[in-house]
Order: structure tokens, then sequence, then C-alpha cells
């Protein structure tokens, strides 16, 4: 059976197919609809239609309930998802359930506002009132990466959905079944009007330490990802799954090998066969910051090490990129963390943790980590324009 896409509020296939690969074996896990340009402009009008025509945008008890029932139904599905997700995008089991997990709550927490929030009004003066109130912007594109496809899409579909946009969702080819799976479930939500949500598939961490406890980090660092387990995602035994498909693992192990030219390796992963998607970490200690491995994403399990001797040093370091989504202060002193982290030129700062993320607080990234901000009041505000009333009665 093949995944269909969501479109229109109907389950539909597509002129194309695409096989669904496992980046464990190689195995076909499936085929899904692989959208065109046709079913996009289908989509985007039954949106605009939806947006226009019907009282989604004003109807915030419709908006409430639907955004509750998807909570209910990705519960209901949670299993499936995690399994799925698990041999599709090659998280180990317990990631996949994390992942699942985190989706619940968002779609609960923007029902909750979806009937709370409200703009404010007051009397500036004798006899001029003003008032400002939230109306939600239109039709709402989201894309979202195969890397936390289940978790990336409730984090931006539920607050649109909440502020009273339609959406049209574009999802990624990796991922294919798990996104059918989330179609099924959206074909079963009963108060979801037609054209109000179209999804469809489509195919087409840096360790600055201080100089003092280095050389003990090092070594722990080195023999933790020596030892990890690499395995399949649903195996319970393993630590670390696949990548997403043999071609970025080649894609990552270039960058390795080119890295290892200018750094010193410390622990040197790399693929486990030819064409397998299967990669090893790799440890790469690295003393010129401007290395592209520094300054960009590799987006595979590979990590650089460098050292810092002063506070001073270690915000130079983390703010010598154009990008600045997220870091980490590890530290025994309880006032370094906030001393460093208003100097850091990102979005969030961690402290003695990492990748916490709750639904009741924004996140996002300065410079180029992208604009504006997703979770929490703002990330409903994202999705919503502010009219401004004047109303003289004197």
């Amino acid at each position: 059976m093949t995944a269909r896409q969501y479109v229109d509020g109907s389950l539909v296939g597509s002129a194309n197919e695409s096989k669904s690969i496992s980046p464990a074996d190689g195995s076909v896990l499936g085929t899904y609809a692989d959208a065109d340009a046709q079913q996009a402009t289908q989509a985007i009008t039954a949106a605009r239609r939806a947006f226009e025509q019907t009282d989604w945008a004003r109807d915030r008890r419709l908006r409430h309930r639907v955004l509750t029932e998807i909570a209910y139904a990705v519960e209901r599905h949670s299993d499936e998802l995690v399994l799925m997700l698990a041999r599709e995008n090659g998280k180990i089991l317990k990631d996949a359930a994390f992942e699942v997990g985190l989706a619940v709550p968002k779609f609960r927490y923007y029902a909750a506002l979806a009937i709370s929030q409200g703009g404010r009004a007051s009397e500036v003066s004798p006899g001029l009132q003003m008032s400002s109130v939230p109306e939600p912007i239109g039709v709402a594109g989201i894309i979202t990466p195969w890397n936390s496809p289940v978790a990336l899409l409730a984090r931006s579909l539920a607050p649109a959905l909440a502020a009273g946009c339609t959406v049209v969702v574009k999802l990624p080819g990796q991922t294919g079944m798990v996104n059918g799976l989330f179609h099924q479930l959206l074909s079963e939500i009963p108060s979801l009007p037609a054209g109000v949500v179209s999804s469809m598939t489509e195919s087409g961490d840096d360790v600055v330490v201080q100089q003092g406890i280095a050389d003990e980090l090092r070594d722990r660092l080195v023999e933790s990802l020596s030892a990890v387990r690499v395995g399949p995602g649903d195996d319970p035994q393993s630590q670390m799954g696949p990548m997403i498909d043999a071609a970025n693992a080649r894609r990552v192990d270039e960058l390795v090998e080119e890295a290892a030219k200018k750094g010193t390796v410390l622990v040197r992963g790399g693929l486990r066969a030819p064409g397998s998607a299967f990669y090893h970490p790799s440890l790469i200690a690295i003393d010129d910051p401007t290395l592209d491995l520094v300054q960009h994403e590799v987006f595979g399990p590979v990590a650089t090490f460098e050292t810092f001797a002063s506070e001073d040093d270690a915000v130079r370091l983390a703010n010598c990129t154009e990008y600045g989504l997220a870091a980490s202060v590890w530290t025994r002193d309880v006032d370094r963390p906030r001393r460093i982290g208003s100097r850091l030129q990102v979005g969030t700062v961690w402290t003695n943790t990492w990748a916490v993320v709750v639904d009741e607080y924004e996140e996002g990234g300065f410079k180029q980590s992208g604009i504006g901000r997703l979770n929490g009041l703002r990330g409903l505000e994202e999705f919503q324009e502010f009219k401004t009333y004047a109303h003289f009665t004197g």
C-alpha cells in the first residue's frame, strides 16, 4: 500500500510514487505518493478558500477542538509512529519515542492558547479608547526537515492552526512512510474542515572547553565515542542509528577526511562499509575556528574539540560564526552562565545540559540561524498580524 498525501480534506495519491529506503539495510520500507506542482497548487487553492470562505479564522472554539483532537490522534498512533520513525529515520527507539512524545503536549498547549490568547484594550485619554487585536496572517507554508519530522512539524503546525491560519505542509521524502501515518491520522480528525490543512511528501555540536580540564574531557570523549554501538534504529541494543541515507553518510565522511588534513583526529569513525548509511562518530581537535567543520553544521555524528584560556576567549570562539541557534555552558560557577550567556549571540543558552525545549518558552536563533521564534506565545504571534483600533467617543 502506498502512503498517500492529505490534500483538501482527503487522502489522495500522486502521479509519481517513490520508494522509502531503510537507512539501516537498504531494504524498501514501502512506497509513498510523491507530490508535484499541480498538487501543491491544489493545496494552496484549498487553503485560501478555507481561510476566506469558512469560519476557521474566527472560530476559536473550533480551533481548540481540532488541536485537541490531533493531540489525541497522535497519542493513538504513537506506537506506529515511533516504530516507523526508528526504521525510516534511523533514530533509536528511545529517541524516536522521545520525539513523538514531544508532539502531543505541543498540540495541547496551543489548543489552550487558541481560546485564551486575546488582544488588549484601554482608555488612553478621556473619550479615546484604543485596542489591539490579533488576526491570522492567512495561508501559512510549513517546510519540515527529516531529522525530527514529527516534533518539528508539530512545533510549527500547532501555533499556525491556533492562530487561525490555514496551512500547506511540505514534508521530506526521506520520511515518506512516517509522513503517510501522519496524513492518515489527519483524515481521522472529525472537526477538521476541508482545506484547513493540506500536507504532502516531496522528495526532491561543537565542544569548546577550558584548557585546564581539556585533557580529562578529551579522554572521556574519546572513550565514549569509541564505544558507541551503531545499529538499526529499531534494535534496542543500538545507541545510535544510521544516517538518513548512504549519500549523506558519504558526504560526512568526505568532510571528516578533509578536516583531518587541518586538525588532529581523536576518533576516526567512518562508514561501516561502502554504500552503508551507518556512520560511526568522529572527534577532531581543531585550532582554527574558521574551518568549515566549525563554521557550518555537519548534520552528522562529528564533534570538534576546541580549547579556550579565559571567558573572553570562550565567548570569542563561540561568536565567531555567522550562526547562532543555541549554546551550552558547562560550569560549577553559579554566576557564570548568566554572565557568559548575556554575551553569547545565540537564541538559547543551556546550563549544564543541552536540547531542553518546553512548549511554554520560545526557541529560535540569532544571526543566520533564522528569523522569528517557535513555541510559547511568540510562536503563536509569528502567525498573526496585530490590528489597532482607535475609537473616539468624546
